[in-house]
């Protein structure tokens, strides 16, 4: 379930995904579950999140799915570029020790790799994004709603 966590006396909001009722695992402390982590699945920031529209993007938010994409003009042979899951904006790039474990394990598993948004953080007065983190995996990787109730 996404939950809001910071005051507005900070200037800056953060909204994650909290894993467990009882908040033993949270993006605030840069963990996942014991069955995601086993499962390949990590934790990354998005690089370069100010330079590119997609941080603006609504479709851009906790929850949603996000897509990686080889960089067409890449600096860094194993640039990967992060794309809102609609395919319309690029928000970033997964930092360079991230992108190798990707496609490293992309190229001996033969397996592509899905994500979605696990973190966000906003400007408090503005509401403009300011940073993504994601959490990405072999294989499809999404997360369903959780209404509240269950």
């Amino acid at each position: 379930l996404p939950e809001w966590w910071g005051s507005l006396d900070s200037g800056i909001e953060t909204r994650s995904l909290r894993f467990s009722e009882d908040g033993g695992n949270s993006i605030q402390e840069q963990t996942l579950p014991g069955p995601l982590t086993e499962a390949g699945a990590m934790l990354s920031d998005v690089a370069g999140v100010m330079d590119y529209a997609g941080l603006k993007s609504t479709g851009l938010a906790v929850g949603q799915r996000i897509l990686l994409k080889p960089d067409a003009q890449p600096q860094d042979r194993f640039a990967i570029a992060v794309w809102t899951g609609d395919d319309s904006a690029q928000v970033g790039f997964l930092p360079s020790n991230v992108s190798e474990q990707v496609m490293a394990v992309s190229m001996r598993e033969r397996v592509g790799f899905g994500g979605f948004v696990a973190q966000e953080v906003r400007d408090a007065q503005s509401g403009e994004r300011r940073d993504v983190t994601i959490i990405i995996g072999p294989g499809v990787v999404w997360a369903e709603p959780v209404s509240e109730g269950s």
